[in-house]
């Protein structure tokens, strides 16, 4: 009769230490469950950040795009003014030589 008494209190202190175990593992796993979710709520709200941001770099980027190419546009308009310029600067010096030819032949 003493062995099944001692038995007994053995798997009743077995059992205890096993609640135990799985009562602290529960709360462990629960907290463990509550950090990553936590840290997914944050993660995901840096992602909408992110996405955000990035939305508003590609535009400022199409805006640039848009600059650059006004400026390129604008370059060749004055390379071809300089151009344009250098040949009447050309003319003109022309004209002013043959003026002053034509007015030193007559005195």
């Amino acid at each position: 009769m003493e062995d099944v008494r001692n038995e007994i209190q053995t798997v009743k202190k077995f059992l205890k230490e096993q609640e135990e175990y799985i009562s602290g593992t529960m709360e462990t796993g629960g907290r463990i469950y509550q950090e990553v979710e936590l840290e997914i709520i944050k993660t995901e709200a840096d992602l909408r950040s992110q996405v955000a941001k990035a939305a508003g770099l590609r535009q400022q980027l199409s805006q640039l795009d848009g600059q650059i190419r006004t400026l390129d546009l604008n370059e060749r308009k004055f390379q071809e003014l300089k151009r344009e310029m250098t040949s009447n600067e050309k003319y003109f010096r022309n004209y002013e030589d043959r003026f002053e030819e034509a007015g030193s032949r007559k005195t």
